[in-house]
């Protein structure tokens, strides 16, 4: 029953990753690694816990943090945090367009019911040569938008970035 529900756990979770519009819808179908030092799984309440380096894979979805806690709610992931302790949490994905999007924060915050991803403290998106960097970016995946700015709550003392304004940088396309 344990590992039932941890593959379960395990499953939702690259799934819920590749919601937005321009993932490659491959995705879903490959199968799923996951690395960590250390684990715990709350059955009762629905809490996995990943700790030490950890690593996610899921066909072109690459999530590395130190730190993953996922809720879950009758096999099915309702918020997924990302943190990295000594250096940015970060994830990248193919697009279909064959791009690489990709993200990094101290903080990764994503809500699925929403389809939303908070980046908190020193935030960065990139998808191409687009770019965008904040103390604060929320995402929603379902209609590809996001709002930038400064983070609503305490920052990291060291993140020196949490008071700069928004910054991006939009590189034109090329004429068809």
């Amino acid at each position: 029953m344990c590992l039932r529900m941890l593959f379960a756990a395990l499953c939702v979770v690259p799934g819920v990753l590749i919601q937005p519009a321009a993932a490659l819808e491959s995705d879903a179908q490959q199968p799923i690694h996951l690395e960590a030092d250390w684990m715990s799984l709350d059955q009762i309440t629905g809490l996995a816990h990943y700790k030490g380096n950890v690593r996610l894979t899921q066909g072109s979805i690459r999530v590395q943090a130190d730190e993953i806690i996922i809720h879950s709610k009758n096999d099915r992931v309702e918020t997924m945090n990302m943190t990295g302790k000594t250096k940015p949490a970060t994830f990248q994905q193919q697009t279909d367009a064959g791009q690489l999007a990709r993200g990094q924060a101290m903080e990764i915050e994503f809500t699925a019911r929403q389809s939303k991803f908070v980046f908190m403290d020193s935030a960065e998106l990139e998808q191409g040569s687009n770019h965008i960097r904040s103390s604060r970016i929320d995402y929603n995946s379902k209609n590809n938008s996001f709002t930038a700015g400064p983070s609503k709550r305490k920052t990291n003392k060291g993140d020196k970035k949490a008071s700069e304004r928004v910054r991006i940088v939009i590189t034109p396309q090329e004429p068809q």
